[in-house]
């Protein structure tokens, strides 16, 4: 098939859905298909990694670009000229925001025959308003993404939580709602050759305990009350280390110093190197997702794949990951339940160590070849529509 991935943000811009349309993008290419991404432009330079589909760019790097329209226009040229260049029988755009907006438009003024699918990925349908998460807090944009889930021939939903919340908005959609998780790239991580150990990256003693989370610092995260745990865990033992990478995450410090952490979490910058991320996973010893809601949580993934025992808040999005006991499920917005998980795995490596074998065992389901085989027979659906 000729597939045109459409996404708003992209790469360079280092976030979950961001990495999931190019690994999406790659997985298909593999399968033998040709696509093409398109996505708007950006001021920092493409990443060096390697890519199999066909990278097309639309919009300007000025300041409200978007908001006044310009980007919009270049878009719908863009798109048209896409569309004839490579004869595409598809858009799959990620994101219902701008991504879905732009092209349920475009469908409706110049191409109604074109079939559209989309894939959903959180800000765009869930809410979480006691930290003002959402697009769909705002009643002008709950309505644009209703009438973007209404326009699509299919709509792929990446969680349960995420399909609960299309069904909330848009219960008349239902039929067209199809389940498929992220997927992640098994056999990177279990190949992957350890170069550098989390403790030497950080000059961190060699016989210490190490707990990661990884992700930007967005106050859904809650990394703050990973922090706050640390305060609890390091009054029993003081072996024990906690590393966050993630872009701003710098920001933290102030609670990291009033807590008097600051030889015990380590702040880290986001790693744009992939290799080097799987190095941090894979010698570290425990994973904590502290989330107060994600609409899938890829890092938890890739945390089970680097055969980590993980410690995650029992949210939308992470509930839908940790599955059949591969993990431990904690109470979110609680320092205190956090750090009595932790401490418990700590006082047991033989839980530790079976938490990791079911995590392997589980990690299996999401192969990208075989999510990228369930893209596939979704776009089929909503060709054969028309």
């Amino acid at each position: 098939m000729n597939i045109c991935l459409f996404s708003f943000s992209f790469l360079p811009r280092i976030g979950g859905m961001e990495w999931v349309v190019h690994d999406l993008a790659n997985a298909l290419s593999m399968l033998g298909h040709n696509v093409v991404v398109l996505t708007k432009k950006v001021k920092e330079k493409d990443l060096e990694i390697k890519k199999f589909y066909k990278l097309e760019k639309f919009g300007f790097t000025f300041k409200g670009a978007t908001k006044l329209g310009f980007d919009f226009i270049s878009f719908l040229f863009s798109i048209h000229r896409i569309i004839k260049k490579y004869n595409i029988e598809v858009i799959n755009f990620h994101s219902a925001a701008y991504s879905g907006t732009f092209v349920v438009k475009y469908k409706e003024i110049f191409n109604k025959s074109i079939p559209i699918v989309a894939t959903l990925h959180g800000a765009d349908i869930q809410v979480l308003p006691e930290v003002g998460y959402g697009y769909c807090l705002d009643k002008n944009w709950r309505k644009k993404i209703k009438n973007v889930l209404d326009k699509s021939d299919a709509i792929i939903s990446i969680s349960e939580s995420v399909k609960e919340d299309i069904k909330k908005t848009a219960p008349e959609v239902e039929n067209k709602i199809y389940d498929i998780p992220n997927g992640i790239w098994l056999d990177v991580f279990l190949n992957h050759k350890i170069k550098i150990d989390i403790r030497k990256r950080f000059n961190l003693p060699n016989n210490s305990i190490v707990i990661i989370s990884v992700g930007r610092n967005h106050i859904k995260k809650g990394f703050e009350y990973g922090i706050k745990a640390m305060k609890i865990i390091t009054q029993k033992f003081n072996n024990v280390y906690y590393v966050i990478i993630g872009r701003e995450t710098e920001k933290l410090f102030p609670l990291v110093k009033d807590l008097g952490l600051e030889d015990k979490v380590i702040l880290a910058n986001e790693i744009r190197n992939k290799d080097e991320l799987i190095d941090c996973y894979k010698t570290a010893d425990i994973y904590l997702s502290p989330s107060l809601i994600e609409s899938f949580g890829l890092t938890n993934l890739e945390a089970m794949a680097s055969g980590l025992a993980c410690v995650i808040t029992d949210v939308p999005g992470n509930r839908d990951v940790v599955k059949n006991n591969c993990g431990v499920l904690v109470q979110p917005y609680s320092e205190q339940a956090i750090a009595e998980k932790i401490e418990q795995l700590i006082l047991s490596p033989s839980l530790m160590s079976e938490l990791r074998q079911r995590a392997l065992e589980e990690i299996k389901n999401y192969d990208w070849i075989a999510i990228a085989n369930k893209y596939v027979k979704v776009y089929i659906k909503a060709v054969d529509k028309k």
